[in-house]
């Protein structure tokens, strides 16, 4: 939407790895807090193998919608299919203080 910009370009590469390291790291707190400490390893050995299986499904389906819809339109799909599982977040956050509760 932008036309060829280098620096456009760079702030969106920089924005893209800054927010998804982010993301990453939350990520792998989340499920280090889920582990059980007697087995932490195993635990979280499978819940971040787990991680990876979307993206080896629908990762390949990504390229032919980017080009059927457009980017922009590709971007806010994505958008919006991210919506159901930061709204489960919320459903999560409530059975992990729970679960907190009855450590104590």
């Amino acid at each position: 939407m932008a036309g060829a910009s280098i620096p456009i370009l760079a702030g969106v590469v920089f924005f893209e790895n800054f927010s998804s390291g982010m993301g990453t790291a939350a990520f792998i707190a989340f499920m280090a807090g889920l582990c059980n400490k007697k087995f932490t390893t195993t635990q979280y050995a499978l819940l971040s193998s787990f991680m990876g299986v979307p993206r080896v499904i629908f990762g390949s389906a990504s390229g032919f919608l980017a080009k059927n819809m457009g980017w922009a339109n590709y971007f806010l799909f994505c958008a919006a299919v991210a919506i159901p599982g930061l709204l489960m977040l919320m459903r999560t956050q409530k059975w992990v203080t729970a679960s907190e509760d009855s450590d104590n």
